[in-house]
């Protein structure tokens, strides 16, 4: 995992919200650490409000936004007060959750808080980052998860059991950081959810998360070993699969979706068992062709034939839809004709 604070451009940051975004960026920048974009950062700014009070504003990403492209329109102001309280109640709803949060808004046109929002407001510290690193989710999601993090971390973390993230995980936060945080903690680690740092300027924060990431990814290399797996290369490549898909919707005027047709034969023959395929080009006695996936039981394992039970529900639910589907613009002649073309291709075709 690559540090990749830079002391020259960080200096060009005029504001504690430009070294906010900035850092969030240099974290969303490996999908290592936050995949298609996850994971959540906040600052914490004091500042004066309409009526000259000071008070303390937690800036937090908003829902749905990309820490790799984040910027100020995509960090949710609220007031940290009224979070720290919302801690504090016994229960609550996540509905009211998320209304009580977005009535904390400094500015009604910001996006939704992040859900975890009201643990990043009870954290004391200034800057905070939640990832979901590849590496660290690897160790957390294992049935020795609290051996491994007590050989890798010490007591630098605090670990909490996995929560829904919401209301509830906030609210069990709140209680294990009031009466287990001390000042040696510099994180906090979510079974099967993800890690958090902190500090009380940006470098600190970015930086122990990048060491604590790359302590979980030289650990994985050298004590757990992935499970391999035979992938098979699917007949009908992307974007032939993606042109032929257009071609159909354009036809019909409605929306398909095309399923990956590849049966028992043709997985034999990709393996390389010739016989198989030879098997199932084999005519029944009535002149059709044997049905999809029963050419060659042996060939077949109990997950190929949950998969082809899959498929054919798809099928059946398929052939049930409504004749309506079809726009009345759209004669039988165009879609006799990309239904063929599909056919051809080795695809299935929902409507």
């Amino acid at each position: 995992m690559h540090n990749r604070w830079n002391d020259a451009t960080a200096m060009q940051c005029a504001t504690p919200l430009d070294l906010r975004i900035y850092t969030s960026r240099l974290l969303g920048a490996d999908p290592a650490l936050v995949l298609h974009g996850g994971g959540n950062t906040s600052v914490k700014i004091t500042a004066q409000n309409l009526f000259g009070d000071s008070e303390t504003i937690l800036y937090i990403k908003g829902s749905g936004h990309d820490l790799g492209t984040i910027d100020r329109r995509g960090f949710a102001p609220c007031r940290l007060d009224p979070l720290v309280r919302m801690g504090q109640l016994p229960e609550l709803s996540d509905a009211a959750m998320v209304n009580a949060m977005r009535c904390a808004l400094t500015d009604s046109s910001a996006p939704t808080p992040s859900v975890e929002a009201i643990l990043h407001a009870i954290i004391p510290y200034t800057y905070v980052d939640h990832t979901h690193a590849d590496a660290v989710l690897t160790i957390l999601d294992t049935p020795q998860a609290n051996e491994y993090i007590q050989q890798l971390y010490g007591d630098k973390f605090l670990v909490v059991p996995y929560v829904m993230p919401g209301f509830a995980l906030a609210r069990h936060c709140a209680l294990q950081l009031a009466s287990q945080l001390q000042p040696h903690h510099e994180g906090l680690i979510l079974l099967n959810h993800g890690i958090f740092t902190w500090g009380d300027d940006a470098k600190t924060s970015y930086d122990r998360m990048i060491h604590y990431v790359n302590v979980a990814e030289q650990f994985v290399s050298q004590q757990i070993h992935p499970a391999t797996a035979t992938v098979f290369a699917p007949p009908v490549a992307r974007q032939a699969r993606a042109q032929l898909r257009h071609d159909i919707a354009s036809a019909l005027g409605a929306a398909v979706v095309l399923i990956p047709q590849t049966d028992a034969a043709e997985r034999a023959q990709l393996a390389g068992e010739q016989k198989a395929n030879e098997n199932a080009a084999k005519p029944l006695e009535d002149g059709g062709r044997a049905p999809t996936g029963l050419q060659d039981s042996s060939v077949q394992d109990a997950a190929e034939r949950a998969q082809l039970a899959g498929e054919q529900k798809v099928n059946n639910e398929a052939s049930r839809s409504p004749a309506t589907t079809k726009p009345p613009n759209v004669t039988d002649t165009d879609v006799q004709t990309k239904l063929t073309n599909s056919l051809n291709a080795q695809e299935k075709v929902v409507l």
